[in-house]
C-alpha cells in the first residue's frame, strides 16, 4: 500500500482522537490507534481524511453488492456518504469484538431490540443468495418459520443463531468482512484474544449503540 501515510497525516489524525468523546468511551491504547490511524490513512488515497465507498471496497478487495453498501452505511453514523476516522474506529472496533453471529445480528438488530423480524432476516438473505434466491429457497423459508416459535415475524437472538447453525452460507458475508478488518487492523490474535475480552469485561453485551450513547 505504498509508502504509508506521513508523520503529519498522522498527528492530525491523533489531534482528531483527542477531541472524540466517543473514541475515548472505548480506552484504546496506542498501539491499537496507530493499527487503525495507519489504516485508515493508507485506505483514504484522496487524503482529504474521508474514506469513500469505492476507496473502502478497493482497500478491502470487497465486491459491491448489497452486503457491502449496508456495512457501509452502518459505519457511516453521521450519515455523510464517507466515514472519517471516528466512525471508522469505532466501526472496526465494534465489528471485531464480537463473535461472528454477534455482530452479523446487531447488523440487522440497528435499533437493539433484541430481535431481528422476518423482512430483516430476508436482507439478509437477499445480501448472500441474490435478489433472484429471495423467496425461492423452500428450505430456508421453512427453517425461518420453524424458528419463529411465537408466531410474531420476529426472531431472537437464539432463533438467529440457530438458523445460522443449519444455513453456514449465511455467515459468509459477516465472516468475509471480519475477514478482512483483522487482516489490515492489526489481526486476529489483537482483537479476538485481548480486545474482546476487554469489550465484554467492561460493556458486557451491550451494543454499540448503547455503549457510545449514538
Amino acid at each position: 500500500m505504498g509508502c504509508g501515510p506521513s508523520e503529519m497525516e498522522m498527528q492530525e489524525i491523533q489531534e482528531e482522537v483527542n477531541k472524540s468523546r466517543l473514541l475515548r468511551k472505548l480506552h484504546l491504547d496506542h498501539h491499537t490507534y496507530k493499527i487503525l490511524m495507519t489504516t485508515f490513512l493508507n485506505i483514504n488515497r484522496e487524503h482529504d481524511h474521508h474514506v469513500h465507498y469505492k476507496e473502502f471496497l478497493d482497500f478491502y478487495g470487497l465486491r459491491e453488492n448489497y452486503f457491502s453498501k449496508m456495512i457501509f452505511s452502518r459505519m457511516d453514523f453521521g450519515h455523510k456518504g464517507t466515514l472519517d476516522f471516528e466512525e471508522y474506529a469505532v466501526s472496526v472496533w465494534d465489528f471485531l469484538t464480537l463473535d461472528l453471529n454477534t455482530f452479523v445480528f446487531h447488523l440487522y438488530d440497528n435499533k437493539d431490540s433484541g430481535s431481528i423480524s422476518t423482512a430483516q432476516f430476508e436482507e439478509l438473505a437477499l445480501g448472500v443468495y441474490g435478489v433472484e434466491h429471495v423467496g425461492e429457497n423452500r428450505t430456508l423459508d421453512r427453517l425461518i418459520a420453524s424458528k419463529d416459535h411465537v408466531g410474531d415475524g420476529k426472531m431472537s437472538f437464539s432463533e438467529f443463531c440457530d438458523v445460522f447453525k443449519h444455513n453456514k452460507s449465511l455467515q459468509f458475508p459477516g465472516y468475509v468482512i471480519q475477514n478482512a478488518f483483522m487482516e489490515w487492523n492489526g489481526g486476529r490474535e489483537l482483537w479476538e484474544g485481548r480486545l474482546r475480552g476487554q469489550r465484554i469485561k467492561k460493556f458486557g453485551n451491550k451494543s454499540i449503540h448503547e455503549i457510545l450513547n449514538i
